[in-house]
């Protein structure tokens, strides 16, 4: 990792596990573990559809503030 940044790991629907990516206090990504895609990471900024991802994930990600499709 770069210096400045740090990670906080959150687990959502018991199998989904999120990487919350954060550059000083901003939230700038994450890194989402889905079973059938493997580790893939969604940056904040950008407008992302994402196939087979699970509901509770889409919500969990949008409430800090992504733009998932």
């Amino acid at each position: 990792m770069e210096p400045g940044l740090r990670t906080e790991r959150v687990l959502v629907a018991g199998k989904y596990e999120i990487e919350l990516v954060y550059e000083g206090d901003s939230l700038i990504g994450a890194y989402v573990n889905v079973p059938a895609l493997g580790r893939i990471y969604i940056a904040r900024r950008e407008r992302v559809i994402v196939p087979r991802l699970s509901k509770r994930v889409k919500k969990f990600l949008t409430r800090h503030g992504f733009q998932i499709l």
